[in-house]
């Protein structure tokens, strides 16, 4: 839900705090810091690392409309002992859907293997101008 505040767009969202089980609410004034917020519960909600995380849709590429959503897709991984299951797992993170966010996302190895296809969409993502979070290269000695 957002207002209109002293001029200023407000944004309120209300998050659940799983070790006292309460809802709150938490003002925002700006939608990437409430972007960048859900993200963080996304992993530790999912228990994952975001490698990558970007606006996808119209918000993106300056086409928007005054009802357009946020479509913000990352590109995440799990713990290294996830990979080693022999039972298929899902791979893909569906957060949240409303009429302001959409957040979801793909673990790394689905990504990589639809880049081998050259899947459209992460060539999208890898061009586009709203990065909320992205990895930085560590340096190998």
């Amino acid at each position: 839900m957002s207002r209109l505040y002293d001029g200023r767009q407000i944004v309120v969202d209300f998050s659940f705090d799983c070790a006292t089980s309460k809802s709150y609410a938490v003002i925002i004034e700006d939608m990437e810091k409430l972007i960048v917020q859900k993200l963080k519960e996304v992993e530790l909600g999912e228990n994952v690392r975001i490698l990558h995380a970007v606006e996808s849709g119209s918000m993106a590429w300056g086409f928007a409309s005054p009802d357009s959503d946020y479509d913000v897709r990352f590109i995440y991984v799990r713990e290294a002992n996830f990979y080693l299951r022999l039972d298929k797992t899902r791979d893909v993170i569906e957060w949240q859907l409303d009429e302001t966010l959409d957040i979801n996302g793909w673990d790394l190895q689905k990504a990589l293997r639809l880049l081998y296809k050259s899947n459209p969409t992460l060539f999208e993502w890898a061009n586009s101008p709203i990065v909320y979070k992205t990895t930085e290269e560590e340096s190998v000695d």
